[in-house]
């Protein structure tokens, strides 16, 4: 399956999720982005179709707490 079609279904499917819900808060619209993007960079060097797991939610889970062990200009960094 190509990049940009998986990428569409993977957009049709959050938004038909969401049509029924209250609009997405600033966290979750910043969630759906990151885990497009990361599915984008594990997908786009791939020339045959695999079977490629990606969990956005671990990424998430993984750079918050990388958040938690930060200060200063690094903490800074992290939330722009």
């Amino acid at each position: 399956m190509r990049l940009s079609t998986l990428t569409a279904a993977f957009a049709t499917l959050a938004t038909a999720s969401m049509s029924f819900a209250a609009a997405p808060t600033a966290t979750v619209q910043s969630n759906n982005e990151v885990g497009f993007k990361l599915m984008q960079e594990a997908l786009k060097n791939e020339q045959a179709p695999k079977n490629i797991l990606v969990s956005p939610i671990s990424a998430h889970y993984a750079l918050s707490m990388a958040l938690n062990g930060t200060a200063a200009a690094t903490r800074k960094n992290f939330l722009e």
